[in-house]
Formats: structure tokens, sequence, C-alpha cells
């Protein structure tokens, strides 16, 4: 999951990766949906991916989803420090 939330956020294509197409044939639904559920900017879930509450939904959804929050924050932190480098 992280390889392919790697390749994704890095502006590539996971499908066109030989490690990656296999997974990305199977998850990219939940990589859609994480997208939908995030704020862009900080991460957090801005909508649920189920009708309910927090403690409603799928656990192994939350789970995934944690994964991906954790990755996309990884890219963002990468992301704050070119630009802190470049200001220097």
């Amino acid at each position: 999951m992280r390889d392919v939330a790697a390749v994704l956020y890095y502006g590539g294509e996971p499908s066109e990766h030989a490690e990656t197409a296999e997974l990305w044939e199977k998850w990219h639904f939940i990589f859609e949906l994480f997208e939908f559920c995030k704020h862009s900017k900080y991460a957090n879930l801005t909508q649920l991916p189920a009708a309910g509450g927090i403690l409603d939904q799928p656990a192994k959804t939350m789970q995934v989803f944690q994964v991906l929050q954790c990755c996309w924050v990884e890219k963002l932190e990468s992301e704050f420090k070119k630009i802190n480098t470049k200001r220097r």
C-alpha cells in the first residue's frame, strides 16, 4: 500500500509500474475514496467513507485510511522541507 501511495503521491501512475500495478488494480477504489474523504492540505478526514459516526466505520477501511494518511503527511512534510530549503 505504501509503495502504491509513494508512486501516486509523487506524480507517478501506479498502474504503469510493475511493482505496484497489481495492488493498484485491486485497491485503486480505496485511494479514490480516501482522496474524496481527506482534506488535501491537512490530510484529516472531512467526510467519512460510510454512513454513521466515526465508530460506525469499517475497521479495515479506517486502518487503510490511516496508512494512506501517514503517506500523505510524509509527502507534505517532504514538500515543506523543499520549500524551506529553497528560501534559505
